[in-house]
């Protein structure tokens, strides 16, 4: 992705990936980035994978790993 260097460049951005999405369908964005690691964020994603797979439903991945690697779990621990 290329630098954003104004906030018109950000909200043309937002814009563009809003007009993507399907207003029929559900998005859930969680964060898995260091600092929310260290608050849980694995907790609750597998909370939601529970949950999504107890109501017969499918996650799909649109960013980044769908989960953190080993390593950094166990770094919470």
């Amino acid at each position: 992705m290329r630098r954003l260097n104004s906030a018109p460049e950000l909200e043309a951005l937002r814009k563009s990936i809003l007009d993507k999405r399907d207003p029929q369908k559900p998005c859930v964005a969680l964060c898995v980035g260091t600092g929310c690691l260290a608050y849980g964020c694995m907790d609750i994603l597998s909370a939601l994978k529970n949950e999504v797979a107890r109501q017969g439903l499918r996650i799909r991945s649109t960013s980044g790993p769908p989960v953190a690697p080993a390593s950094a779990r166990e770094a919470r621990s």
